[in-house]
């Protein structure tokens, strides 16, 4: 007789028996898949997250080395305020990039879009919805979780 064991399936209302947990972690799984494009994702993430910021440091640490090594090397003062605000951009990119790249970000912040809607739509009416009434409770509620 097989013991049943309790496993991350049991949140589903099934249950695995120990020779199918074991089969998990074979290559060709649906876990071993599931944590593959985890993994593919994550790392799609971070090298476009480190790409656009190396694209907005690369100038300025260019300019401070050659004027380091070379004392005579002069920048103009507009090529030097402008890779200083491309380094300073890359801090609002980056919030951009995440909802992009990142599924969570996106769905939290198309919500957030929801009710930022909402609510503009009914201070210009006057008046507050049903439907803003609603959409707040709801991101109210989610938030206490």
């Amino acid at each position: 007789m097989r013991s049943l064991e309790v496993s991350a399936c049991s949140r589903l209302g099934t249950t695995t028996t120990n020779t199918d947990h074991n089969n998990l972690n074979r290559p060709g799984s649906d876990s071993t898949l599931l944590r593959r494009r985890q993994n593919k994702s994550n790392t799609i993430t971070v090298l476009v997250i480190i790409g656009v910021m190396m694209s907005c440091l690369v100038p300025v640490i260019l300019v401070g080395f050659i004027s380091f090594i070379d004392n005579t090397f002069v920048i103009s003062q507009e090529f030097f305020v402008a890779f200083h605000w491309l380094l300073l951009a890359n801090s609002a990119v980056n919030p951009v990039l995440y909802g992009i790249v990142n599924p969570f970000f996106r769905r939290a912040y198309l919500k957030l879009l929801q009710h930022i809607k909402t609510t503009l739509w009914s201070k210009l009416c006057g008046k507050v919805s049903k439907k803003c009434r609603r959409v707040t409770a709801r991101i109210r509620d989610n938030d206490v979780k």
